[in-house]
């Protein structure tokens, strides 16, 4: 009797790098512009080094918002220098409506005193300009809360920090020179880069009509 294969895992490694302010509860939502800005002129920037692991890439076909683990750290001078991760998520493409759908990230981490934060990210992938897709697929809009947060926040949770980060040209590039399998599998890169090559062609290149 032959040994079942295991399915391949997908690799690679992912730098974002931005600065997020702190906020009030008593804001009417989050302006993430804003505190970006704000986070730049104090000098609070936030940065992370990950590796995401997508297991059977296979599966995103069919459910492209199927959970990767990721690991790595955070840097901030909120927070300290190489902050290890010590929970997180990534999922590609999370519906949000028919036409809109979210790629995101979080991200529970310990501080230099220990405290646990989560880091909640998201890229916003919606219908618009093919010109869009660069800075849509490269700009987290960024939450930090208090505490380990196992699940996507619900409305009523307050974060303390918020803010943008993004990827550059450079590091793009080099993040794709980081893509691997375990094992080895042309198949399982294909089927990562089929699912996401057809979610940007269907959102902006050739929108449904609603």
């Amino acid at each position: 009797m032959e040994p079942k294969q295991t399915a391949p895992t997908l690799h690679f490694t992912e730098e974002m790098k931005g600065a997020v302010t702190s906020i009030s509860a008593e804001q009417d939502g989050v302006d993430y512009v804003r505190s970006y800005e704000t986070g730049k002129r104090q000098d609070t920037s936030l940065m992370f080094h990950v590796t995401i692991h997508v297991a059977d890439p296979h599966r995103l076909r069919t459910d492209s918002a199927t959970p990767a683990t990721l690991d790595g750290w955070i840097q901030s001078p909120l927070f300290g220098e190489r902050c290890p991760i010590h929970d997180a998520s990534f999922q590609l493409f999370v519906p949000v409506s028919a036409y809109h759908h979210e790629m995101r990230y979080r991200i529970v981490f310990a501080d230099s005193s220990e405290r646990l934060h989560t880091l909640i990210g998201y890229k916003t992938i919606r219908p618009g300009s093919v010109l869009r897709i660069w800075p849509d697929t490269t700009t987290l809009y960024t939450r930090v809360y208090s505490g380990a947060l196992r699940d996507w926040p619900s409305d009523s949770e307050e974060a303390r920090f918020a803010g943008i980060l993004h990827i550059g040209l450079f590091d793009f590039m080099k993040q794709m020179t980081t893509l691997k399998t375990t094992p080895r599998s042309f198949a399982a890169i294909k089927d990562f880069f089929y699912v996401f090559a057809r979610m940007l062609m269907r959102t902006y290149v050739f929108p449904r009509k609603g």
